[in-house]
């Protein structure tokens, strides 16, 4: 199951986040969202867990954790698939209101 981890400080790295959430069960992948070009952390990213037991486990555990500093925010999401500007709303063509 996929987790949603945000208000994380920006040198957290994606071992720092699987140190954390393997205290909760098994990780199956982390992921840090980074700034296409400068390779900076945005302050969120993924976490998934095997089971979903775990994951509920994690959500009820890290939620509200001070890291660094910082109070992570953890709740169950999904990761998107794609790109930035598939996800991007199209505007209608002319011919979609006739």
């Amino acid at each position: 199951m996929m987790l949603y981890v945000g208000n994380i400080d920006y040198r957290i790295s994606e071992e720092d986040l699987y140190e954390l959430f393997s205290e909760y069960g098994h990780v199956t992948s982390v992921r840090i969202v980074r700034d296409r070009e400068s390779h900076r952390s945005k302050g969120f990213g993924f976490v998934e867990m095997e089971h979903d037991y775990e994951a509920n486990r994690a959500v009820d555990n890290a939620n509200g954790l001070i890291i660094a500093g910082r109070k992570m925010v953890v709740r169950f999401g999904r990761q998107a698939s794609g790109t930035y500007s598939e996800k991007r709303m199209k505007a209608p063509s002319r011919h979609s209101y006739q």
